[in-house]
């Protein structure tokens, strides 16, 4: 993931150079010279992705530049498939939350 390093190097950059001044400002750069949040390296992470797709559709000609239904068509699946992703992670970790506690519960009661 070069392209995710490469942004926040950059973001780091700036973080170091207008952090401080940004800071009330911005939620980009709240922590101002301290760093990049978690959430922030997050968003970070999808601008890469999106990046790369972006590349990976023009160099590789998925669909034309200049059909905006194509594009539209892209996002829209693109945004429901991340949504539905998001889902059943949340579903596996609640239910996966669940088993733990059941089973701290019953350790806690041998006890």
């Amino acid at each position: 993931m070069a392209t995710y390093g490469m942004i926040v190097l950059i973001f780091i950059i700036f973080s170091t150079v207008i952090g401080e001044s940004a800071k009330g400002y911005s939620t980009l750069f709240a922590m101002g010279k301290e760093g990049l949040s978690t959430s922030i390296l997050c968003e970070l992470l999808l601008l890469a992705v999106m990046i790369v797709m972006i590349i990976m559709i023009i160099a590789f000609k998925w669909f034309p530049l200049d059909d905006m239904t194509a594009w539209m068509g892209f996002i829209i699946s693109y945004v429901i498939s991340i949504i539905i992703s998001a889902m059943v992670t949340r579903l596996r970790e609640r239910t996966e939350n669940s088993k733990m506690q059941k089973a701290l519960d019953n350790y806690n009661k041998r006890k």
